[in-house]
Formats: structure tokens, sequence, C-alpha cells
């Protein structure tokens, strides 16, 4: 029919071929075509078979396409497809190209898809690839989409993995996102796994950084967790740094409580140092509290001792308060002592204040003690030898304290 001018075009052909029932597949008709030299490009291969309604259906047109060589590139395939119309969803283009075999990596499929403008938002891209079984592991996900541009930010990455169903723990997000050099700071990770609801308990957050060599120091760790409002009471931070073993001294305890204004009152602190085992002695506790200016007067140290226990005996009291020097005077030393009811007698009164070279001259004892009530006349006893004072002087080691007691009263107090 070409040889003697009776087809004039291709539709002629087509048709004159359907009608006469010379074409009885697709196969025979794209065969045929190629073979007259009436298909010059895919794209009048395509218009051609829509136009005569021997495409029923986008996999016949695929597979025989694919069949006959007209398809030599993804490219030509997508384009020619989308221009006739004959991909109508992302879907039917995906399940497609995996059937006829079209696409061997993923690479190739994103980038393709992104090229024709069938991919309109990640969402439909990311939905699709799953739908058809193209991504088998988080791995191929996460790499691809960065390969390809269309992971701008983190915050894009995580809302989609966490949307998708792709990420299972707090683990595999984790190890992903540094593997990717998606996170280049705590602050982007911590904020970032709060905001998608994937630290749930502190216990998981904490331990994960620490796994993942996020926390370099203890700094950075107190910081962050008082920032995201995750440590609510002292009891948690010290709990918390105990177990992961971030607290190695009582300094950097104490320190970084102070910084970070999680001690209010030294009642939480000293508490806290006591169930937590870090006070094993009062040495180091008096120590410290001197030295982070916790401890502002002596009333506050010696009431704090007493009620902690720390306190068994009152040369424990004596000695600590010398050596801290936090007993400047034989004034403050009585006075403490009588009010925190460490002193029960006056024979323990002089055994110590002699032991620590507080009394120095008769004189201040004299005076302190009347000052204290202690004593309270001599004028009252008939006799000075019956006197409590003189009688607790006479009985004790302090014999000679008496004899100068003797000498030193004013005759009046003996009348």
């Amino acid at each position: 029919m070409q040889t003697v001018g009776l087809i004039h075009t291709l539709e002629q052909c087509l048709n004159s071929m359907q009608t006469v029932g010379l074409i009885h597949t697709l196969e025979q008709c794209l065969n045929r075509m190629q073979t007259v030299g009436l298909i010059y490009t895919l794209e009048q291969c395509l218009n051609r078979m829509q136009t005569v309604e021997l495409i029923h259906t986008l996999e016949q047109c695929l597979n025989s396409m694919q069949t006959v060589g007209l398809i030599h590139t993804l490219e030509q395939c997508l384009n020619s497809m989308q221009t006739v119309g004959l991909i109508h969803t992302l879907e039917q283009c995906l399940n497609r190209m995996q059937t006829v075999e079209l696409i061997h990596t993923l690479e190739q499929c994103l980038n393709r898809m992104q090229t024709v403008e069938l991919i309109h938002t990640l969402e439909q891209c990311l939905n699709s690839m799953q739908t058809v079984g193209l991504i088998h592991t988080l791995e191929q996900y996460l790499n691809n989409m960065q390969t390809v541009g269309l992971i701008h930010t983190l915050e894009q990455c995580l809302n989609r993995m966490q949307t998708m169903g792709l990420i299972h723990t707090l683990e595999q997000c984790l190890n992903r996102m540094q593997t990717m050099g998606l996170i280049q700071t705590l602050e982007q990770c911590l904020n970032r796994m709060q905001t998608m609801g994937l630290i749930q308990t502190l216990e998981q957050c904490l331990n994960r950084m620490q796994t993942m060599g996020l926390i370099h120091t203890l700094e950075q760790c107190l910081n962050r967790m008082q920032t995201m409002g995750l440590i609510q009471t002292l009891e948690q931070c010290l709990n918390r740094m105990q177990t992961m073993g971030l607290i190695h001294t009582l300094e950097q305890c104490l320190n970084r409580m102070q910084t970070m204004g999680l001690i209010h009152t030294l009642e939480q602190c000293l508490n806290r140092m006591q169930t937590m085992g870090l006070i094993q002695t009062l040495e180091q506790c008096l120590n410290r509290m001197q030295t982070m200016g916790l401890i502002q007067t002596l009333e506050q140290c010696l009431n704090r001792m007493q009620t902690m226990g720390l306190i068994h005996t009152l040369e424990q009291c004596l000695n600590r308060m010398q050596t801290m020097g936090l007993i400047h005077t034989l004034e403050q030393c009585l006075n403490r002592m009588q009010t925190m009811g460490l002193i029960q007698t006056l024979e323990q009164c002089l055994n110590r204040m002699q032991t620590m070279g507080l009394i120095q001259t008769l004189e201040q004892c004299l005076n302190r003690m009347q000052t204290m009530g202690l004593i309270q006349t001599l004028e009252q006893s008939p006799d000075r030898m019956t006197h409590p004072v003189a009688q607790a002087l006479f009985l004790s080691k302090h014999r000679s304290l008496y004899f100068y007691l003797l000498c030193l009263l004013p005759v009046s107090l003996y009348r």
C-alpha cells in the first residue's frame, strides 16, 4: 500500500490494518510500524497507539516498547508517558518501572522523577517508594534523599521518617542522623528528639547521648537537660549523673549544682549528698561547703551537721570548726556549743577549751563562764569550796584552775 501510494499517512495505515484485521496484537503493530519506517519517534508511537485504542493498559505499552527496542532510556520513557497523559499517578509510574525492570537503582528513580516533575512533594515520593517496595532499609532511604537533594533540613528528614513509620527506635534515629552528618551539635539532636516525641524518659536520652559520644562533658549534659526541662528536681539530676558515671568527684557535683542554680538551700545539698553516698567524711562535706560559699555562718554549719547526724561528739565538732577557721573567738565557740545543747557539763567545756588552746588565760575562762551563765554567783555560795564551779574544777584534771580560782576570786564573794 505504501509502494503504490495508497497509504498517505500513518493514521490511514493503522486504521486500515485494524479494520481488515491485519493487526491482531500491539506487538505486530509496533513491529510493523518500525519495519516500514512509519515510526520515527517514540512520541509518534505513543500518540498513535493511544488514538487507535490499541493501548488498553500502560502495562501493554511499556512491555511492547521494551520488546521492540523503542525505549532506549528511562528518560525517553518517562518524558513520553508524561507528554501523552499515560501516567496519571506516581503510583502507576513506580509500579510499572519496577515491573519492566527499567529501574535498576533507587538513585535513577529519584533523579528521574525529580527531573520530569512527577514529584511535587517529598511526601508523595516517599509514600510511593514505600508502597511499591523500593525502599528496603532506612539506610537506602536516607542516603538517597540526601543524594538527590530532597532533604534540605534535619526537620524535614525526621518529620518524614516518623510519619512513614521508618523510625522504630530512638537508637535507629540517632545512629542514622550521626552517620549522615545531619547532627552537628548536641543542641540540634536534643531539640529535635524532644519535638518529635522520641524522648519519653530522661533515662533514654542520657543513655543514648552517652553511647553516641555526644556528651563530652558533664557541663554540656547538665546545661542541656536544664534547658530542655528534663531535669525537674535535684533528685533526678543527681541520681542520673551517679548512674551514668558522670560524677567522679564530689567537687564536680557541687560545683555543677551551684552553677546550674539547682541548689537553692544548703539543706537540699547536704540531704542529697548524704543520700547518694557522696559524703563519706565530715571533712569532705565541710571543706566543700566552705569552698562553695554555701556556709555563710557558723550557725548554718553546726545546725546542719547536727541535723544530718554528722556530728556525733563534741570533739568532732570543735576540732572541725577550728580546722576550718570557723571559730575565731572563744565567744563564738561557747555561744554555739550552748545553743546546740552540745555542752552538757562544765567538765566537757573546760576540757575541750584547754585541749583546743582556746583558753589562754584564766581571766578569759572565768569571764566567759560568767557571761554564759555557767557561773551564776559565787557570792551566793557560803563556801567557795562547795560552789559548783569550784567543785567541778577540783574534781577534774584541771585542779590547778581550782587553786587559781581560790586566789583570784575577790574576798567579797566568800562572804
